[in-house]
């Protein structure tokens, strides 16, 4: 690998990074204009809440300590009706971290056409598009950033000894892990690289530098935990898991999820995982399991034999697998099982094993070209072939995969074809299928899903809104009961069961006093996407008690937290208006 002093990007690169950010935005462009989704919602109405600097520090909506993606949801708060706006600033983050890349590509690479492949083989692949789309994954983009400025900060810091050099690498580790939590595995990365440049040594500069970093990230898990943030442990178990998967078959199952990220990258058609899911020796017989093992060895053998003769190729190698380690359960930590935001960061490791290979190719071309035309002719068919798939070929499909999340429906039933038992994103579905009108479709998916994976909360809830729909009350109160007694059931589902089963509470004089329990119980929680609807139908259950003073009194206070709520005001004005229009119906 080249030295810093070789490093140094030249105008030539600068163009052509410029024409890879243009062709970033050309690829990325079907996506602009797709509706926010699924966590996007959450998040979103979680940070309106917001609303003091304490609150910032606290976890995000799903409970992992992410501060700066609190920030950036609460700053873009006013662009929620605005998706065009909104996708442009995932957009931006994500070609802030193409320009990262760059950089890291270059100091591993050397200034030039290899560290230029890198960074377009990482920007284009199609596995990257959920970061570039999804809002909720704009962290990342963001922490790739600032763990750029760390790798130049170290670099740096490998030939001059400086306490403020010392000092913003421990600043800008300790933002990334504030984005983040998967970069903890930055001083690894770093420690392999100093390693391989024999930089590795009992010197003052070595010591305090990873000193430094192990004090920062000891700091921010403490930090994380008194924030009472997701730590090991089932019951933090991801929805993807089946609720009785164990540590241990998790960690056995770690190097096939790895092949499965692995795959996403490499080969992205008809791969690519969003919330995907995962039952022990039913998604993935034993013998899959088994060739995960073997995977895995193989590219630790591939790090050792590449490790003097092609250090760039090992380095890479070596990247993809440590920084796969946070988030891919080989600590039983209960992430997702597979998800494509996963592999953003470790595939800049294979996008710089796969640019240092290349330019090894064009080395044998040069070479055999001397020596015998037939060989020459051989490297530069396999270099070829190579990078018309990973560029035009990867390419294209970056764009039809952007355009895929235009269609949410579309964008589930695919990840469910990916492989066997994928129910969560088929649960989902049914959610988004519900949503668009088709009931039956919905009604046969969740029946699917609920045979396949009976713990799964979207299609049950599916199937209470569809029998509610149907005027089949007794069924929907009973399925929405089920719900409500489960132990592991998120509080979105929770939250959405206890509205929608006062609902129908709420039409019986007998039962309108437990509907108003749930309605409080929600309001109680103070969430915020759902406080509008139970704030309207508190009210209205008030107003059906005969006590109007008090439904005029709730919606004054659902105003002062919504205040341009065209719902609850309309509401509020009926309420003390009787002779108006009559208030709109309950949901």
């Amino acid at each position: 690998m080249s030295s810093l002093v070789s490093n140094k990007p030249r105008p030539q690169d600068l163009a052509g990074l410029a024409f890879i950010l243009l062709l970033v935005i050309a690829c990325s462009w079907p996506g602009m204009h797709a509706p926010l989704f699924t966590d996007d919602i959450h998040q979103l109405e979680r940070s309106k809440g917001l609303v003091s600097w304490a609150d910032f520090w606290g976890t995000d909506v799903f409970g992992y300590y992410r501060p700066v993606k609190n920030a950036l949801f609460k700053l873009l708060v006013p662009l929620e009706k605005n998706p065009v706006a909104w996708h442009w600033v995932g957009l931006a983050c994500y070609l802030a971290a193409t320009v990262a890349v760059h950089r890291i590509a270059t100091i591993c690479l050397g200034a030039g056409l290899p560290a230029l492949l890198a960074c377009c083989l990482w920007a284009l692949s199609p596995s990257c598009v959920s970061t570039v789309i999804w809002l909720s994954s704009a962290n990342i983009s963001i922490g790739i950033v600032l763990f750029a400025l760390v790798v130049h900060f170290h670099e740096c810091s490998a030939t001059r000894s400086s306490l403020r050099i010392f000092i913003l690498c421990g600043v800008f580790f300790a933002l990334a892990l504030l984005c983040y939590e998967s970069l903890i595995a930055i001083p690894a990365l770093l420690f392999i690289r100093d390693l391989q440049q024999r930089r590795i040594g009992p010197d003052r500069g070595t010591v305090i530098r990873y000193a430094g970093y192990a004090l920062v990230a000891l700091a921010f898990l403490i930090v994380r935990h008194q924030f009472s943030a997701r730590a090991i442990g089932g019951d933090n178990l991801n929805p993807g898991f089946q609720p009785d998967t164990k540590a241990y078959q998790m960690m056995l199952s770690a190097p096939w999820f790895l092949w499965r990220h692995f795959l996403m990258w490499a080969f992205p058609f008809g791969t690519i995982e969003l919330l995907g899911s995962y039952s022990w020796l039913k998604s993935a017989p034993a013998a899959s399991l088994v060739f995960g093992w073997v995977f895995l060895a193989t590219l630790i053998a591939t790090v050792f034999l590449t490790w003097k003769r092609f250090p760039a190729v090992g380095y890479g190698i070596a990247f993809f697998i440590l920084a796969s380690m946070p988030s891919g359960n080989f600590l039983p930590c209960f992430n997702g099982p597979i998800y494509d935001v996963y592999v953003t960061i470790p595939s800049i490791g294979l996008a710089i094993a796969v640019a240092a290979a290349c330019a090894s190719l064009v080395r044998q071309f040069l070479n055999r070209r001397r020596e015998a035309a037939s060989g020459a002719v051989a490297f530069l068919a396999v270099l070829s072939l190579l990078l018309i798939y990973r560029l035009p070929v990867c390419g294209s499909y970056f764009r039809y995969w952007s355009g895929v999340w235009g269609k949410p429906v579309e964008l589930m039933l695919l990840t469910a074809e990916t492989r066997p038992l994928q129910y969560q994103a088929k649960g989902f579905a049914t959610i988004l299928l519900l949503g668009e009108g088709f009931i039956g479709q919905a009604e046969t998916l969740a029946n699917e899903v609920v045979s396949e994976a009976p713990w799964i909360p979207t299609a049950k809830l599916t199937l209470a809104r569809i029998a509610a729909y149907r005027k089949e009350d007794r069924k929907a109160e009973e399925i929405y009961r089920r719900l409500l007694g489960s132990p592991r059931e998120s509080m979105f589902i929770k939250d959405s069961a206890k509205l929608e089963l006062a609902d129908i509470l709420a039409k019986t004089p007998a039962t309108r006093e437990e509907a108003a329990q749930l309605c409080r119980e929600v309001l109680m929680q103070r969430k915020a996407d759902h406080t509008p609807v139970a704030v309207a139908l508190l009210a209205s259950i008030y107003k059906d008690q005969g006590n109007p003073a008090k439904a005029i009194a709730t919606l004054e206070r659902g105003l002062k937290l919504h205040p341009g709520d065209k719902r609850l005001a309309g509401l509020r004005q009926a309420y003390n208006h009787p002779s108006s229009d009559p208030p709109p119906e309950r949901n």
